[in-house]
């Protein structure tokens, strides 16, 4: 339940359980009225919805079930906030935010930080997916990226692994039968996982900003002997590769244009440049 009620508030609450029949439209109807309530009662109406949402069990539910309409789609949505909050911090926001995320579909979600609350990132992740389009995301775990890379509308995203969660056991994400990303940026993910990421969208994904150093700089990301080879096995047919060499990429001048030049040499096709030497302009995301 992500928010804690007083005995008072739970004897308010409608015994929602007992109606929720097999079809989901009960649950899309109640959620529409509920999006027009404000104030005490839009919060404890969030919270029954978003308690019963969670109590779905994911498999249970379509791959792409009843999608929003185009109109009432969230076109931006910011979890800064709240995604850096505790299971017990800022429950009634984020049942908010999941019912919100759930009824209208959202297109791009930035800055949404998976290890604070995991269950909770999850979930939003999930009601997300028929809709989104643009996701910037942090620390995520081996179920977070599973459930981006299921993501078919998926083609935009920043992913940043900053606390180490996922190299003891780098999770290697499986083939698709067409991917789907346009423009990736990548911070931190283990080689392996990196390899199968970039394989599984080898097809589609244009623009590549990769954080790497260059050889010799130390373990990887900070350093890298093999880029040529990393990259070579992917299969990739991307116009452009940056190698980003920010937060603590190391940058030797006297190794950096051979390894700029190994890359080329097995993507003729893609303009590579080091963002240092280069001067590559800061692309937001």
């Amino acid at each position: 339940m992500y928010l804690d009620m007083s005995s008072k508030q739970k004897d308010q609450r409608p015994n929602v359980f007992c109606l929720v029949p097999e079809n989901e439209r009960f649950l899309w109807t109640t959620a529409r009225l509920f999006s027009r309530w404000n104030g005490s009662h839009a919060t404890l109406a969030f919270s029954v919805l978003a308690d019963v949402i969670a109590r779905i069990p994911v498999q249970h539910q379509p791959a792409v079930a009843a999608p929003p309409q185009a109109r009432d789609c969230i076109q931006e949505l910011d979890l800064n906030n709240v995604s850096h909050a505790v299971p017990d911090r800022r429950q009634a926001e984020k049942a908010a935010t999941l019912a919100r995320v759930w009824v209208h579909g959202v297109r791009r979600m930035f800055w949404v930080s998976c290890n604070a609350d995991p269950a909770w990132v999850l979930d939003v992740l999930r009601r997300a997916a028929p809709t989104l389009e643009e996701l910037h995301i942090k620390n995520p775990r081996e179920q977070h990226l599973l459930a981006v890379h299921a993501m078919r509308g998926l083609r935009r995203v920043a992913l940043r692994c900053h606390d180490g969660a996922l190299d003891a056991q780098p999770p290697a994400l499986p083939a698709l039968p067409r991917g789907g990303l346009k423009w990736l940026r990548v911070v931190g993910l283990p080689r392996a996982t990196l390899v199968s990421l970039l394989q599984a969208h080898s097809a589609s994904l244009d623009v590549l900003w990769l954080h790497v150093g260059t050889p010799g700089g130390g373990r990887w990301p900070v350093g890298c002997d093999d880029l040529d080879a990393l990259l070579g096995q992917c299969g990739l047919r991307v116009s452009r590769v940056v190698l980003w060499r920010g937060h603590f990429a190391s940058h030797f001048e006297s190794d950096c244009p051979a390894q700029v030049s190994a890359v080329r040499r097995v993507l003729p096709a893609a303009t590579v440049q080091c963002e240092k030497c280069d001067e590559v302009k800061w692309e937001k995301f």
